[in-house]
């Protein structure tokens, strides 16, 4: 078939305008990997120039309480009051059994919202060291690395929206939907992840953030002192963010080396003590002890296979000739005597 695709053509598309055939077009060009760059591109520009309806839930909220705050009052302030002791004996009395039942309110409340949240998403977690993959409904696939959680919705997910809360680092291989549907991933570092079907890796851990992009092109939506600032990410591009969300932008020759995790490999380059200390303590939830300061910038370079923690331990002592006693989830690192 002949495709003539143009920016106007795929404008009237995300707009809902185009016959069975031009969407079947569509569709055959744009599962072709040299188009999708370009057709990613064109839907950030349409998204930006056609911005969704946001309802205005503050404004409302604001309205709300000064219609309150406006009422009538139920009393005259320059009405007398007179004491009355055994009222005030009784109010005690209420106030206490308000309490009471103020906080068995909240307790039961606590719990709808446990089992309310336990029916309404699926929870995938993994412990220190484990790796899983797992498909979603819509066929995407992810690997979760060691520490980490997704939560995925029970229903309606692939349906009315694609949208996952994730804490911790996954590895996302998202599928593209006929009806263009976008792919949000979540954080709880204030900042979230827009795709339609690509190929990138999520970090998002107390010490700072990261996202890859290995194919396609995706959005983060970051926020920053009550402002939220677009990000368009590339092949090759990674974003890291500290924990002020201040962002640093790198393009890599290999971004696929950063989901080398999910088979166990780990690929180095001067990568320092420190740095590896933060590796143990992410994925296999190891605090290290380092005797000596200067043991910190030690560095590693190379690919390496590692299975467990305790293989990595011992890889990282032969290699910079140290010595590592663990006791539990703690190491202790120092300089081997000669």
């Amino acid at each position: 078939m002949q495709t003539n695709i143009t920016k106007e053509l795929i404008f009237k598309h995300f707009s809902g305008r185009t016959s069975f055939l031009q969407k079947q077009m569509i569709d055959e060009w744009a599962t072709d990997l040299n188009n999708q760059e370009l057709f990613y591109t064109w839907l950030d520009e349409y998204e930006q120039l056609y911005p969704e309806y946001t309802a205005g839930l503050d404004a409302a909220v604001e309205k709300y309480y000064a219609r309150i705050h406006s009422a009538p009052a139920s009393f005259h302030e320059d009405t007398p009051v007179q004491p009355n002791h055994s009222a005030a004996i009784w109010q005690r009395h209420s106030f206490a059994t308000w309490l009471v039942a103020a906080s068995t309110v909240l307790l039961l409340g606590f719990l709808a919202f446990q089992t309310t949240s336990f029916w309404l998403y699926k929870t995938y977690q993994t412990t220190a060291g484990e790796i899983k993959s797992l498909t979603l409904s819509d066929g995407s696939q992810v690997t979760l690395n060691g520490n980490s959680l997704l939560r995925v919705p029970r229903w309606g997910f692939g349906e009315h929206s694609r949208k996952v809360f994730l804490m911790g680092e996954a590895d996302f291989s998202v599928t593209h939907t006929q009806s263009n549907q976008k792919f949000i991933v979540e954080t709880s570092k204030q900042f979230d992840v827009e795709v339609l079907g690509t190929e990138f890796t999520v970090f998002a851990r107390e010490r700072g953030s990261k996202v890859v992009l290995n194919k396609g092109m995706v959005r983060m939506n970051v926020e920053k002192e009550n402002t939220k600032k677009t990000i368009t990410l590339k092949p090759g591009d990674k974003v890291t963010l500290d924990n002020a969300n201040n962002e640093a932008i790198q393009h890599l020759a290999h971004p696929e080396v950063h989901s080398k995790w999910k088979d166990h490999r780990f690929i180095f380059e001067k990568t320092t003590l420190l740095e590896l200390s933060y590796i143990l303590e992410d994925n296999y939830g190891i605090d290290t002890k380092i005797d000596n300061k200067d043991l910190l910038d030690l560095t590693i370079s190379g690919a390496f296979t590692a299975h467990s923690d305790d293989e990595l331990l011992d890889l990282i002592s032969n290699l910079l000739d140290l010595n590592i006693i663990k006791k539990d989830k703690q190491i202790i690192i120092s300089k081997r005597n000669l």
